[in-house]
């Protein structure tokens, strides 16, 4: 015979049904106890005939509480959760980790790329042999002994090439050969890192009374910034 249970209330915290007909309300799913004020007194029916899927009813009272259980959770507490947990929320913090990682590897790339052009656009080697040549042309050995690297040593006998020596070499080749009238650069080999240097090598085509001939010039950068020329088997 269906039978009816006053007494079930609406929680203005959790929204759930609990029972006030016991000493105490039980405890709240979101925290303290439940708060029911304002709701109405909601009744449920049981053992009702027309219903088999509903609990039977059950005497058997809780302890201390003296009502019946109707094959319910005991009284308070909160209905059993959606069996499929909620997935935690994607960490953000990872993704714009690997966001960073990305740029900064993309930006490398870019400024390597844009190195290598500069380098090859931009070699700073034929300029420092121009200016060397032109000085050489224009007989003005002090100005051309500057783009020597320091501690510059002869070919043969291996003195140090100071300028007074320089300046009475180039001398002494104009006067045998005449003055510089025209140089050219044949062969510009493309800086490279030697012993954690760069250096380069240059040939020179150089045109004086007779006939051109060829000068063979090394540079090295010296301290990461001015190319110097480190040897010349002729002027």
């Amino acid at each position: 015979m269906a039978a009816q249970d006053e007494n079930w209330r609406r929680c203005n915290k959790c929204q759930g049904l609990f029972y006030t007909g016991n000493p105490t309300f039980g405890t709240c799913p979101t925290g303290g106890g439940h708060d029911y004020s304002g709701s109405a007194n909601y009744s449920l029916t049981y053992n009702d005939p027309s219903q088999p899927q509903q609990p039977p009813y059950v005497p058997s009272p809780p302890a201390g509480q003296g009502l019946p259980s109707y094959g319910q959770p005991p009284y308070g507490v909160a209905p059993v959760s959606d069996p499929i947990a909620p997935q935690e929320p994607r960490k953000k913090g990872r993704r714009w980790l690997k966001i960073i990682i990305m740029v900064l590897v993309l930006f490398s790339a870019v400024a390597s790329a844009f190195s290598f052009i500069n380098s090859v656009l931009h070699d700073p080697v034929p300029g420092v042999v121009n200016q060397y040549y032109t000085a050489i042309k224009n007989q003005d050995y002090t100005t051309a002994y500057g783009y020597l690297a320091p501690g510059i040593k002869a070919i043969t006998g291996g003195e140090f090439i100071t300028l007074s020596v320089f300046t009475q070499e180039a001398q002494d080749t104009d006067t045998a050969q005449g003055k510089v009238r025209n140089y050219s650069i044949e062969n510009s080999m493309r800086p490279i890192n030697g012993s954690g240097s760069y250096t380069a090598t240059v040939i020179v085509s150089v045109t004086r009374n007779g006939a051109p001939y060829d000068v063979n010039l090394n540079l090295q950068q010296i301290g990461g910034e001015d190319w110097k020329i480190t040897r010349y088997d002729r002027l």
